[in-house]
């Protein structure tokens, strides 16, 4: 299982040599890395060069390439289009599914992120963690009453400084902005992977947007982001390398899913793994989701 982020900072050409992803600096000094180890790739300075074979073995090997504008945010991604082998079927039972399944699903999803709002705070030494987990239990089917929303409001207002508001345009929103679209990117890599059409989702609806089932998915994966984001009291007025590069590495937080540790990357693969068994089954509680127990990083045997 792929599990590798390549982040790139410094001017320097991609391409691949016997089943390597090289990158060939103006020192004349190549880094190769096996492309059976990648997942992601993240691309973020602008003289950063590539070669359509390159990026041919990427969409080959399944590794989700990212690139990022002139403020150094992800705002585009690479995917290969999908190869599942059962990829019709996937897909027809995907569109076939009925809207109290989904439902289910949400209030899953919805669920174990509040819950892993909870250990969040709890991880931080904030106050908040057990009212949040009684709210986590009131969630009911499609969250009718719109928890998911409430828990937020409450959330963040213990999570970061007083004054803080979601989408303000500020370096902490920079953050977490930043953090939730490697999380995305690596979601839509695995939906495409198993099969999933990515603009069909669950809960999320709109026409315009191509990931509208990452975004269902991501939920119980945001707070991964969230501690990584509290746990940097030195962010200033820009977005820093260090901080992007803890960020990047959220992937490899150490989260536990079906009572086996694992890394955020695999736990994602892993969950999409399982919704094609709840979709394949009718079964909403096969979906395994992540459990967020400490801010390190997974190491693997």
């Amino acid at each position: 299982m792929a599990y590798r982020t390549v982040y790139i900072t410094n001017p320097t050409h991609l391409h691949t040599r016997a089943g390597n992803m090289i990158l060939s600096y103006a020192d004349g000094n190549d880094v190769a890395v096996p492309l059976e180890d990648i997942a992601t790739v993240i691309i973020e300075h602008p003289q950063v060069t590539l070669s359509a074979p390159f990026m041919s073995e990427c969409m080959h090997n399944d590794v989700a390439v990212y690139f990022c504008n002139d403020q150094h945010l992800p705002h585009g991604i690479a995917l290969p289009f999908q190869s599942h082998v059962r990829q019709r079927k996937r897909m027809q039972q995907q569109l076939a599914m009925k809207a109290v399944f989904k439902k289910r699903l949400w209030q899953l999803l919805v669920r174990e992120k509040i819950r892993n709002q909870a250990r969040v705070l709890k991880l931080l030494g904030s106050s908040g963690a057990d009212q949040l987990m009684m709210t986590a239990a009131r969630v009911k089917s499609g969250d009718a009453g719109n928890l998911e929303s409430y828990a937020a409001r409450f959330y963040f207002q213990r999570l970061f400084p007083e004054g803080f508001a979601r989408f303000a345009d500020d370096t902490t929103n920079a953050a977490l902005n930043y953090g939730y679209a490697v999380i995305r990117g690596a979601i839509a890599r695995s939906l495409a992977a198993y099969g999933f059409i990515p603009s069909i989702g669950i809960h999320h609806k709109n026409e315009y947007n191509n990931f509208n089932l990452a975004d269902d998915l991501i939920e119980p994966f945001r707070p991964v982001v969230d501690l990584v984001v509290a746990s940097h009291p030195e962010l200033d007025e820009t977005l820093n390398p260090a901080v992007k590069a803890s960020l990047v590495r959220s992937l490899g937080i150490q989260v536990t899913q079906d009572d086996k540790r694992m890394s955020t990357q695999n736990a994602i693969e892993e969950m999409v793994k399982s919704l094609v068994t709840a979709v394949e089954n009718n079964s909403p509680g096969s979906l395994k989701l992540p459990v967020i127990v400490a801010q390190k990083q997974h190491t693997y045997a």
